[in-house]
């Protein structure tokens, strides 16, 4: 199991319900633009994916999803969907709360 794509699924379902709702639209266009990361960020963002990995907090499977979606270039994570950087957002979040052994 993937706990990467299974929590994209669930955020993209709970996606589809909001955009059913009157300004629905307009709360994940905000929530989309609000989820852009920085050029720090995202190389921070890397790191801490690479630990989590080395140090099984994250499967080599999670962590190749993880990159897949932040890819080579800022641009490229930036242009996800809402859903895959929520999550991966999330996930980080969670994990900057680790302490990795370097």
């Amino acid at each position: 199991m993937n706990r990467v794509t299974e929590a994209i699924k669930k955020t993209e379902e709970r996606i589809q319900i909001v955009l059913k709702t009157p300004d629905g639209q307009a709360k994940v266009d905000k929530c989309d633009k609000g989820m852009d990361a920085t050029w720090s960020e995202y190389v921070k963002w890397q790191e801490i994916k690479s630990l989590a990995v080395v140090n099984g907090k994250l499967t080599l499977e999670e962590g190749m999803t993880i990159y897949g979606i932040m890819g080579n270039t800022l641009e490229h994570f930036n242009g996800q969907p809402v859903a895959h950087k929520v999550v991966v957002a999330k996930i980080i979040s969670e994990l900057l709360a680790t302490k990795f052994p370097r």
